[in-house]
């Protein structure tokens, strides 16, 4: 199957990318003197993510060409948007708006999330556009399905009831939920490990460089 990139993954890519630059603009602009001082790490991550947007948009139109490597392009943007998610908006965006300004604070979150949501927008689209070149692809991907879906759904349980602990309701240790806590970490570390082979391998047989006679 051909490496081109269908026009409909570049275009949707676009239009994230087009969302992403116009999220800056206001933190970008309120980084000068709004909280009282020139925010250099919002505006520089905000910069950040305005550059990755120029620069994605240019991978989508053709004007940077990678040829079969859009996917590792999406990744290097998501990477660029995670980073900024964490660093620009949640640490730093977070500090300097503060209890200080109540009608911007909402937003922080609000542009956390945006980014998060176009994070796994990017994410799907890259998967998608991998896996297009081979079928077996999405077999291994089903494969890996039943050892990562108990493992979500655990991390989903102690994330709302809280993470186990190895002590009784008197404070002392139990054996018991000492062992149930080894057994269980074992039994998660393998199903991750063995779903996680699955999920690479889904990747790694779509290239078609790791599949051939020199490569092999």
């Amino acid at each position: 199957m051909s490496n081109a990139t269908p026009a409909i993954y570049r275009v949707a890519t676009a239009l994230i990318c087009l969302i992403a630059a116009i999220s800056t603009l206001p933190w970008i602009f309120m980084s000068f003197g709004k909280f009282g001082g020139f925010a250099w790490g919002l505006f520089g991550f905000e910069l950040m993510v305005l550059i990755g947007s120029a620069v994605t948009a240019l991978v989508c139109y053709g004007r940077i060409r990678v040829d079969g490597a859009f996917p590792l392009a999406v990744l290097c943007f998501i990477g660029t948007l995670l980073v900024a998610s964490v660093f620009g908006i949640y640490v730093d965006a977070r500090n300097v708006v503060g209890s200080n300004h109540p009608t911007i604070q909402p937003w922080v979150m609000r542009t956390l999330m945006l980014y998060l949501a176009l994070v796994a927008a990017l994410a799907v689209i890259a998967a998608l556009d991998v896996y297009r070149r081979d079928p077996r692809s999405w077999g291994m991907l089903l494969r890996s399905l039943p050892f990562l879906i108990p493992v979500l759904a655990v991390g989903i349980y102690f994330q709302r009831t809280g993470f186990p602990t190895i002590t009784d309701s008197a404070g002392e240790m139990s054996i018991v939920r000492m062992l149930a806590f080894i057994v269980g970490g074992l039994v998660l570390g393998i199903l991750v490990s063995v779903g996680g082979h699955f999920l690479i391998r889904s990747f790694e047989v779509a290239l078609p460089e790791k599949n051939d006679a020199e490569n092999a």
